[in-house]
């Protein structure tokens, strides 16, 4: 998750931490692991980690079983470029050439507080 917010002082490392762990702790009672990588580096910083660049996928071995779960067309640009198969954009209107609805899921989302 590109996370430029720390760095521009909207939020503190502690509060991304803590909704991170609400997050983990919240989908582990749906028997659900998440793994959650961030960049917290500002767009004009360049860093190769930060999406649509595919840094920060890169230090992981793709399978064809990984899900890439974004918001916005750059993460599923990251994501593709990386060749993960499974890439679902959340959105009520996805677009793009590399996305797909999560419209299937949407009683999963509404119980986990992610669709309004």
């Amino acid at each position: 998750t590109n996370q430029s917010g720390i760095n521009r002082n909207y939020y503190s490392y502690g509060d991304f931490l803590d909704l991170s762990f609400f997050m983990l702790n919240s989908l582990a009672e749906h028997s659900i692991e998440l793994e959650i990588n961030y960049c917290r580096h500002k767009p004009e910083e360049n860093c190769k980690c930060r999406k649509p660049r595919p840094g920060m996928l890169s230090r992981y071995s793709i399978s064809d079983r990984d899900i890439f779960i974004g918001d916005k067309p750059t993460d599923m640009i990251a994501a593709c470029s990386r060749g993960i198969r499974n890439r679902f954009l959340l959105s009520s209107a996805p677009s793009g050439p590399y996305t797909e609805a999560f419209a299937s899921h949407a009683s999963l989302l509404s119980r986990l507080g992610m669709l309004h």
